[in-house]
């Protein structure tokens, strides 16, 4: 068998794998919307203070600015021969697609953007 052979079966195992994990139902707790998680850790905020990295004054706006939502971001790998063209791919398809979908809340999110100082339109963010 060849080691392209094997990769490929290997690839099917852990397909089949997280499906039946997931049908299993092995994760039950219920998901929720990010919006929806508490942002508050009374522990974090003690140590926090008690390092007075922040001054008292500016200490709400701090805690503000860490509890707000960050966009999704992700990256293709830049150091693989096939990195420009997976680029590529994405733009032409699969963002092109996405323009178009509007979700059955009537909700349109807009398709991936370059994070502008990541070389190459490697790295995207969606809001």
């Amino acid at each position: 068998m060849s080691s392209h052979q094997t990769n490929d079966l290997f690839d099917l195992y852990l397909a089949l794998r997280n499906v039946c994990l997931m049908s299993s139902g092995w994760d039950r707790q219920p998901k929720l919307d990010y919006r929806d998680i508490d942002r508050t850790n009374v522990a974090f905020e003690k140590y926090y203070k008690s390092q007075n990295i922040v001054p008292a004054e500016e200490w709400k706006e701090f805690m503000q600015s860490l509890r707000a939502s960050l966009p999704t971001t992700f990256r293709i790998t830049g150091t693989r021969e096939s990195a420009l063209e997976v680029r590529r791919q994405f733009e032409d398809h699969y963002f092109q697609h996405l323009r178009t979908v509007t979700f059955s809340s009537g909700e349109h999110i807009d398709p991936p953007r370059p994070i502008a100082w990541y070389p190459d339109r490697l790295a995207w963010h969606v809001k």
